[in-house]
């Protein structure tokens, strides 16, 4: 990308991340190290020779690194440095901000299941979980289930292990599922589990300080 040769915080930031696809690449790094086949698969629409480029201009830029995998995988890593981690909370903001955005509904976006570890628990952020610690939410939906584990008075969510047992389970459609955390309710979702546990996940979320949007 070409400077825009202003003296200003800003304007460096975005000579930085402005490109196309550049903080898509960073969200994705900062969810997860990554493997180029793994960016690729999570980055659809992105040219190959496209993000190839953006790999390199961001560890020419200090923000990515290339590490080694255990073996037998043969194939190196990206990860993002310590200064490319220090573009999380812009990140961050980006997501509360763009939330309302969502609405109406996904229509023909595509969606993977690993970005809930970054959006669910941004959409809790400021929601008192704190009776709910220990609680499990298995999710399914997009490509892959994922497990919500609520410890120390936060989410926390990972990968689903296979087989999965948890209190609750829910699915549906990302968009609906979206919606249900934000709100607590809503059509579309379909939860299951122990109607202890149940209740308590649904009054927790219907008091959350996120906006529906």
């Amino acid at each position: 990308m070409r400077s825009y040769g202003q003296f200003c915080p800003v304007a460096r930031a975005v000579d930085v991340l402005g490109d196309r696809w550049t903080m898509l690449i960073l969200r994705e790094l900062l969810i997860r190290d990554s493997r180029y086949s793994d960016l690729r698969d999570a980055l659809p629409g992105i040219a190959t020779n496209l993000l190839a480029e953006r790999l390199r201009q961001l560890e020419s830029d200090g923000l990515v690194e290339r590490v080694g995998l255990p073996r037998p995988a043969s194939a190196a890593a990206y990860r993002l440095t310590d200064r490319g981690r220090a573009v999380e909370p812009v990140i961050h903001a980006l997501a509360q901000w763009g939330a309302p955005l969502l609405s109406p509904g996904q229509g023909d976006d595509a969606f993977r299941s690993h970005w809930l570890r970054l959006a669910a628990p941004l959409l809790l952020d400021g929601t008192d979980l704190a009776q709910l610690e220990g609680l499990t939410v298995l999710v399914r939906t997009g490509d892959a289930p994922v497990l919500f584990v609520v410890e120390a008075g936060r989410l926390d969510v990972r990968p689903a292990p296979s087989p999965c047992s948890a209190e609750v389970e829910m699915s549906g459609e990302p968009s609906a599922l979206l919606d249900f955390l934000r709100t607590g309710g809503g059509p579309g979702v379909t939860v299951t589990g122990a109607a202890e546990a149940v209740r308590a996940w649904r009054d927790v979320l219907a008091r959350s300080r996120t906006p529906a949007g």
